[in-house]
Formats: C-alpha cells, sequence, structure tokens
C-alpha cells in the first residue's frame, strides 16, 4: 500500500481509492438496526490522558478504538477536494497561509508575520485552516491556488522541523500532489503524492513518517460517531474572546447523520418519535462536540450538564435519542465518558 523511494526528494505514493462522483460505487442499503429495546449505555475507554479515540456505529452497537495523534494533515475523499489539520495534537499545532508565495520564497522571517488558524470542525469548508485551496479545472482534475502553507507542528524537540512549509500542487483522479520541507531550507526536501480512498472519509499523512497513517479504522458507513480530541475556538470567560482550546469530545460522520441538541423544556425522559421528527437536524461535525461537560473549578472534576441531550437521524431514517451520564469510570479517573442512548421506535 505504501510506496518509499530512496531518491533525495522522496516520493509518495499512498493508496487510497475514493474518487470522484462518477467512480463512487453506489452505497448499500442497510436493514433497520437490531437495536434492544429500551435505554442502552456504554462506557467509552479514551483514557486518562485521552490516548486513545473510539468510534462507534449505533445500527450494529459496535466500534473500534485505535491511538489518538497519529496524523497531521488529512484529505478529504470526496468530490470536494479539501485537507484538514490534526490540531488536536497540542495548544500550538496550526496552519498560516502566505497567498501568492513561492516555495523559495517563504522562510523563517515569515514567522513574524504568520497569522496562526486551525480548523473549525463546522462543517463548513471555508471554516477550515487551509481553507478552500483548490481550483476546478475539469470533472476530476483541480489545480491550486498559488499559495505557501507554513505547518506549526508545536514541539521544540523538533528543533528546524518543528516549523514546515507546504505547497499544494494539484488533484487529480484521486490522487492530491503537494510538495513540502522544513521552512528553513529554499527548495522543497520532499514530493508526496496521495491516492484518496472509496471506503473512507479522509486518508491520512504524518510528516515524521513521511508516510501515509491509518486512521479511520472502519469503513466509512460502519461509523457514526467518533471520541477524539481535536482544537476549537472557545470564549475566554469574562472577555468573551476567542481562544482556541484542545478540546475531547465527539464528532459525527456527518455523510451518515444528523443531530439536533435539545433541552429546557424538553426531557430526554418525555422525547418520542413524534418530536424527533419535528426538529431541525444538522450535519455539523462539531455539534455533539464537547460541551455536554463542565468543568468546575471548585471540584477540580468534570460535571455533566444537566438536561443536555441530543437527537440522531441516520441515513436510514432511524431516530435515536442519546445523553451523557459521567465522565469517569469506577475508579474515578476521568477520560471515561459513559453514554445511553435509546432507538426511538
Amino acid at each position: 500500500m505504501k510506496h518509499r523511494f530512496s531518491s533525495s526528494i522522496v516520493l509518495l505514493v499512498l493508496s487510497f481509492s475514493l474518487v470522484f462522483t462518477a467512480c463512487e460505487k453506489e452505497e448499500p442499503l442497510y436493514p433497520q438496526p437490531q437495536v434492544p429495546a429500551g435505554l442502552q449505555t456504554q462506557e467509552f475507554a479514551m483514557g486518562e490522558n485521552y490516548e486513545n479515540q473510539i468510534w462507534f456505529h449505533f445500527g450494529s452497537q459496535s466500534g473500534s478504538t485505535n491511538p489518538f495523534g497519529l496524523w497531521d494533515i488529512a484529505f478529504a475523499c470526496s468530490n470536494n477536494p479539501h485537507l484538514m489539520i490534526n490540531g488536536g495534537k497540542n495548544q500550538a499545532f496550526s496552519l498560516a497561509q502566505f497567498p501568492g508565495k513561492k516555495f523559495n520564497e517563504v522562510g523563517m522571517s515569515d514567522l513574524t508575520s504568520a497569522t496562526w488558524n486551525s480548523d473549525i470542525l463546522n462543517g463548513n469548508h471555508d471554516s477550515l485552516a487551509f481553507g478552500q485551496p483548490f481550483l476546478y479545472e475539469s470533472p476530476g482534475h483541480f489545480g491550486t491556488k498559488p499559495a505557501v502553507y507554513i505547518l506549526d507542528r508545536g514541539e521544540d524537540s523538533l528543533g528546524a522541523e518543528r516549523y514546515l512549509k507546504i505547497e499544494l500542487t494539484g488533484y487529480r483522479a484521486g490522487v492530491y500532489s503537494f510538495r513540502w520541507g522544513p521552512l528553513n531550507e529554499a527548495q522543497a526536501r520532499y514530493a508526496t503524492y496521495m491516492r484518496t480512498n472509496e471506503e473512507k472519509n479522509y486518508v491520512y499523512y504524518s510528516f515524521a513518517e513521511h508516510n501515509d497513517v491509518q486512521n479511520e479504522p472502519l469503513r466509512k458507513e460502519a461509523w457514526d460517531i467518533v471520541f477524539t480530541t481535536y482544537k476549537e475556538p472557545v470564549p475566554e470567560p469574562g472577555t468573551g474572546i476567542l481562544y482556541p482550546y484542545v478540546l475531547r469530545g465527539v464528532l459525527i460522520n456527518s455523510a451518515r447523520l444528523e443531530v439536533c441538541e435539545l433541552g429546557s423544556p424538553n426531557s430526554f425522559e418525555t422525547v418520542d418519535l413524534d418530536i424527533a421528527k419535528k426538529q431541525t437536524y444538522s450535519r455539523k461535525w462539531n455539534e455533539i462536540g464537547y460541551d455536554w461537560k463542565a468543568f468546575d473549578q471548585a471540584t477540580n472534576q468534570y460535571t455533566i450538564v444537566p438536561n443536555k441531550f441530543f437527537l440522531i437521524r441516520d441515513e436510514s431514517g432511524n431516530y435515536f435519542k442519546l445523553k451523557f451520564v459521567s465522565y469517569y469510570n469506577d475508579q474515578g479517573l476521568k477520560g471515561f465518558p459513559k453514554m445511553a442512548w435509546e432507538l426511538l421506535q
């Protein structure tokens, strides 16, 4: 799956194969989920240090766990090419854009004028740190806007390779191309090609590994939500100024789900299928997000926000209601959110 070359310019051709709509396979129809009647509960072990991410599917009540933080940038496997960055890796991990620049025109001196951005995971590609860098040319073919990007990987131990510069060079028939290298070098050290994968929503690249990495352990139709770490602007108490925080919460598979957040005067216990069908739903990736919990400064612990719950409508037209019950396991360790949900019938 991975191709490595030993020349001074490393060419990585990675095997993913989701192409554009013309080449996509028709998705199969899925039966009604075999979910037991009544309320279901499960604990999701992210770990006290949030080392895990958990992918979960409501219909089958199954999922998969894998390590968090293996990747740096992700490439969409869809008919709308775009990129994401893994801002949850650390507080500094972010991207700066230098429009109209050539690769050799951007260097260490540009750090003083850099404006750093992280992805805002609301489903709007304009809200991503890379923005919308691709220009449509013909079906399956996209060029790129002239720009160079600096990625701050956020760890001083990386030395000269903490800051990388990246230039996107195109998207052709399911293959992204870009070149990159340390910011303090005028010319690109590596050229890389990334092939999409029709079984996944995104394919992922690690600059540390100089290679693709597996991040989505399940096929795109086999998961609904993921408990993970990400970064999001949060208003500072008192000032309201947005500040990018590393957060732990839930992102949705927006290709499969829509979500509605509810609270007072509704209650989790009384919401039924008729009520659920009347609500307005969102495909924002962060619609469930992180703020179903709150940190109590007095007790130095997280609490679950009372009477905040969510309704979910999946691609098969099934409705679920879900709420969070706890953020601690039986040993009192944080990072073990417990969720309760029910199929509405």
